[in-house]
């Protein structure tokens, strides 16, 4: 009888390691999950869009007309913009030759996204939803608006 007694707490012991070690391995699956997030850009509709405004350093470009809206938003979601790096804050930081886009709604309000160079790559960022990649030839683009237009929207029906 009396190793019976003596099993008892051995198995409670062995019980609340198990426990404990099926909740280390959940949270260790759910800390991995949670940097698998993936945001993908979001961009106003087409319609809501008042004036689109590029802005870097002391140069502005602005641009109201259809063709030309299309052109730019066209080049920022190529590909279908998705990320799995996300953006915390409202506007980027330590940052070179940063972008500013604001699109400005017909209604009033806009949005703001940032194109930019940081550790030998370009990206896009949209504050509080992600930041994603560009490849060099966007960023110019983005950079030299007026070349962009002249090029994009020939190719727009």
């Amino acid at each position: 009888m009396r190793q019976k007694e003596n099993s008892t707490p051995i198995r409670v012991l062995g019980m609340a390691a198990l426990l404990m070690l099926a909740a280390l391995a959940a949270a260790l699956v759910l800390w991995q999950l949670e940097g698998r997030r993936t945001y993908t850009l979001r961009l106003p509709s087409p319609e809501d869009i008042a004036e689109l405004v590029v802005t870097q350093g002391e140069s502005e470009a602005r641009f109201s007309d259809r063709k030309e809206i299309d052109a730019v938003t066209g080049l920022l979601l190529a590909d279908g913009r998705t990320s799995t790096r996300e953006s915390i804050q409202d506007m980027p930081v330590n940052v070179e030759n940063c972008i500013q886009i604001d699109y400005r709604f017909a209604g009033g309000g806009g949005s703001t996204l940032f194109a930019y160079e940081k550790q030998n790559g370009c990206w896009l960022e949209q504050p509080y939803n992600g930041i994603y990649a560009l490849t060099r030839e966007e960023f110019e683009a983005l950079a030299a608006p007026s070349g962009l237009m002249q090029t994009k929207t020939s190719q727009l029906p």
